[in-house]
């Protein structure tokens, strides 16, 4: 099972790097500041949103897209 987190777009000014363990999760990418952001131009390069793309296999690919349209990260998951 897979749960696939990005954004809001404002996200950039307090960042969450912490996971809550309950459910044991696996990060695979955080993209955020180590502390709090001061300004919205700090900010700007944090912010991002995600896209999926299934492919004809099945298989999935995950992207993490900056505002600045930089893909920051990629992953793609078998159809099994």
């Amino acid at each position: 099972m897979l749960e696939l987190a990005s954004g809001p777009l404002s996200a950039g000014f307090f960042p969450r790097p912490d996971v809550d363990p309950t459910l044991h999760p696996e990060r695979l990418y955080f993209h955020g500041p180590s502390a709090p952001v001061t300004s919205a131009e700090e900010a700007r390069r944090y912010f991002n949103f995600g896209e999926l793309e299934v492919g004809t296999d099945g298989g999935l690919t995950v992207r993490i897209i900056t505002g600045e349209d930089a893909v920051v990260f990629e992953k793609r998951f078998g159809p099994d």
